[in-house]
């Protein structure tokens, strides 16, 4: 089941010649010549995981920066750009996502640049940017009423399709791969459980508590997911690159040239 999903098998191979006259992949090359050991070992991949998480971090100030009696004293401070806020970080986590999704050249795309899992990623990132950007403009937005039923399954059939082939290209070091899934299944089972309520529990008001035992930990994971994300993102990085400079260091100077 899990090899109908992305198309292939898992991209990473065993030693030369264990896998008989089995080859692997380009996409299989890339894991390998990008992770060795847990490590990113390429610049490419590194940068990659640095700028990513970084707008992960922004994201979450953003969010921090809305909240309770802190927004209101950044609303004071900042005036109407205090309303810029709430969208801006959705554009810094959209674009996070997008970084770690294409990666570079060298490495860092989560998904090894597996097409299909690249464009879901996009188009998850993506799809609340299409509210948004009209409620800025304020422009008229007259669309049906299963537009938003529409755009939720969208954004929630792209989001599984790419976590699940975050874990199976294994382009992430370590265990850290099931992150985004664990993030995504919790985030989606209760954003689920709360429409199920709505739709097909008892009349009740969205304070009741049945409500906010759902509507509290939706609200904690969504300020909390960008630092869930960048911070062990700048922790790879960081250790990659300082793993990085202690072997260039260790190496052995080469030969020297022989005078002519």
């Amino acid at each position: 089941m899990a090899g109908a999903v992305t198309g292939e098998a898992s991209p990473v191979a065993g030693p030369a010649g264990a896998s008989g006259s089995e080859t692997p992949g380009p996409r299989a090359r890339y894991c390998e010549r990008v992770i060795t050991g847990d490590t990113l070992t390429t610049r490419g991949a590194r940068a990659t995981y640095f700028w990513g998480g970084g707008l992960f971090l922004g994201a979450g100030l953003c969010g921090l920066l809305t909240l309770g009696p802190l927004g209101s004293v950044v609303g004071l401070l900042l005036g109407s750009p205090a309303y810029l806020l709430q969208p801006a970080g959705g554009a810094l986590f959209a674009g996070a996502i997008v970084v770690f999704a294409v990666g570079s050249r060298e490495g860092g795309s989560v998904v090894a640049r597996k097409p299909w899992a690249v464009a879901s990623l996009i188009v998850f990132a993506l799809v609340p940017l299409v509210w948004w950007i009209p409620s800025l403009l304020a422009l008229p937005l007259d669309l049906p009423w299963y537009a938003t039923y529409v755009t939720s399954a969208l954004q929630l059939a792209s989001g599984l399709f790419g976590v699940i082939v975050i874990v199976r290209a294994r382009a992430v070091p370590g265990m850290w791969r099931w992150l985004p899934l664990a993030l995504f299944v919790l985030y989606a089972g209760l954003m689920i459980a709360y429409e199920a309520l709505l739709r097909f529990g008892p009349p009740m008001d969205a304070f009741a508590a049945p409500s906010m035992a759902l509507i509290a930990p939706t609200y904690v994971l969504m300020l909390g997911a960008p630092f869930i994300l960048g911070i062990p993102a700048l922790v790879l990085a960081a250790r990659a690159r300082s793993i990085a400079q202690r072997t260039t260091e260790a190496e052995p100077p080469g030969p020297a040239a022989e005078p002519v």
